[in-house]
């Protein structure tokens, strides 16, 4: 079954997923925060993600990066942090997705950033809101962020990737500016409910590993700045539960 249920960033169509025959026809493809840090910052959620979902597959990883309008008198992230302690409250930074609002707390507490926090109830409404200038700086995929960078639209301050990416090499890491602990990938998994059968999922792992491995699709998500990475599901639960102890730290 193929599921397009968006809202309570992610909670909602993981609860759906969760539910489900566990026959190995209804999947959920989702960001790993559902798994990771959902837990972590909600005292109360209507499912245990690490319980009532069971790892098939890790689709990609993908670098953020932290985005600026044109009109923000910073070209890096260390000047966007100088401007700032100059400037206190001064710019204002939203987001719609938790990952976003982790990774500017994280971005304040270590290098003394000053900023105001904008909430948005979607991804695309804080994009238009950053492109109009009224948000002066966010964090975005770098999937997202490309077309926006490449037409001069939007300035990439700093990826939180460990190395330089090859679709933007002139934009230092977080690491280079200063601040290595902010470094992270997002990543994009496919699970099943709980107690799906061991051979099923063994399958479904199989079919998504042999599709990735196509040289067109590899280049295809390449050119999008994401990096293929197949795991076993074994290895994507040992995963869950790393993460999910970073995500604990951010609470």
């Amino acid at each position: 079954m193929l599921l397009a249920v968006a809202g309570g960033n992610t909670v909602i169509g993981a609860q759906s997923v969760a539910t489900a025959k566990p026959d190995g026809y209804t999947l959920l493809a989702t960001l790993d925060m559902t798994a990771t840090i959902l837990p972590a910052v909600y005292s109360k959620l209507p499912l245990d993600p690490q319980k009532d979902l069971t790892p098939v597959a890790l689709l990609a990883r993908v670098p953020a990066l932290f985005v600026a309008h044109p009109k923000v008198p910073a070209n890096n992230l260390k000047e966007l942090v100088e401007y700032s302690k100059r400037n206190p409250e001064k710019l204002n930074y939203g987001s719609a997705v938790l990952y976003g609002q982790v990774l500017g707390q994280q971005l304040k507490g270590a290098s003394g950033l000053s900023y105001t926090y904008v909430p948005y109830k979607g991804a695309g409404e804080a994009v238009q809101a950053l492109l109009g200038g009224h948000l002066d700086f966010m964090m975005l995929d770098i999937a997202t962020g490309l077309n926006f960078l490449k037409d001069g639209r939007l300035k990439a301050l700093a990826i939180t990737s460990p190395q330089r990416s090859s679709q933007l090499p002139n934009v230092p890491t977080v690491a280079q500016m200063g601040w290595p602990e902010l470094e992270m990938s997002v990543w994009y998994g496919l699970f099943a409910p709980a107690g799906t059968p061991a051979p099923i999922v063994e399958k479904l792992n199989a079919g998504v590993a042999q599709v990735v491995a196509d040289p067109a699709i590899r280049k295809r998500l390449a050119d999008l700045g994401h990096e293929v990475s197949p795991m076993s599901p074994a290895q994507i639960q040992a995963l869950v539960r790393k993460d999910g102890k970073v995500g604990e730290g951010c609470t």
